[in-house]
């Protein structure tokens, strides 16, 4: 039985999920961040008959996240809410996915991992600064043109999340220029006391190969150590695997998405 859900129902989820928030971070991340008020988040728990909680499926603006600690997520009941929902992406466990990736034959899947950074020593460049209002649009331009990003995006819509997250104080950007244009950036999308989710890290094409990646990601990682943050990042593409490896990024778990192109 899906159950819908109001603050109230916060603790109960917390609760549920413990320690495990590696596989929900953004939907961890948001039902701490923003109230279920909210027009733009919905959050539904799967009950089973002795109002025990299965799993979870959370609305946030465009996707659907879904967790479960032991897969008794109801999935039928799941996707009949998610095709009402109609989203432009769906994230969950790999386990997950994969039970829903035969409901979505006109939407594109795609399997990766959860990185975590394991602890080291970080250096802040002094040649990288933190973004403000004014780069939203060419972060955007930037980002957008990058398949694995801006295929389920617009240019419009990651604008619009990058001040939202900015203006919530929920996200942050650092960049790097040359030549007074954007060459790389680091955003983190979901900041809460425990972690923080590096979501793009992307360096300009006619710039890679310059170390710019680990420079302006490293100082990133200074910044969030010093407050103490664990810090995550998901990964699909095997060279971004490789890249993200050579700085102490260890897969956690299995991860998975389906999407629309845009």
């Amino acid at each position: 039985m899906l159950y819908k859900c109001n603050d109230s129902d916060k603790s109960r989820v917390f609760e549920y999920v413990g320690d495990d928030y590696k596989n929900c971070l953004y939907a961890f991340a948001d039902l701490k961040e923003y109230s279920l008020n909210e027009s733009f988040i919905n959050l539904w728990l799967d009950l089973d008959e002795n109002n025990s909680i299965r799993g979870f499926i959370f609305n946030y603006h465009t996707g659907v996240h879904l967790y479960s600690h032991d897969m008794r997520l109801d999935i039928n009941e799941a996707v009949e809410l998610i095709k009402k929902i109609n989203p432009t992406m769906i994230n969950a466990n790999k386990n997950i996915i994969e039970a829903l990736v035969p409901y979505f034959e006109e939407y594109k899947h795609q399997y990766g991992y959860i990185l975590k950074q394991q602890k080291r020593q970080f250096e802040m460049s002094n040649r990288v600064e933190m973004a403000t209002p004014s780069d939203f649009h060419e972060m955007a331009e930037m980002l957008s043109a990058d398949y694995g990003i801006g295929a389920s995006y617009t240019t419009e819509q990651l604008e619009n999340q990058i001040r939202e997250r900015y203006e919530d104080n929920y996200g942050r950007t650092l960049l790097l220029r040359i030549d007074g244009h954007i060459a790389a950036q680091v955003t983190t999308g979901a900041e809460v006391d425990e972690f923080a989710v590096i979501i793009y890290s992307i360096v300009g094409e006619s710039f890679r190969r310059q170390g710019l990646f680990s420079e302006v990601r490293d100082s990133m990682c200074y910044l969030l150590t010093q407050e103490n943050k664990d810090i995550f990042c998901v990964c699909y593409e095997q060279t971004a695997m490789k890249a993200h490896g050579k700085l102490g990024n260890l897969p956690c778990c299995e991860w998975g998405k389906i999407f629309k192109e845009v």
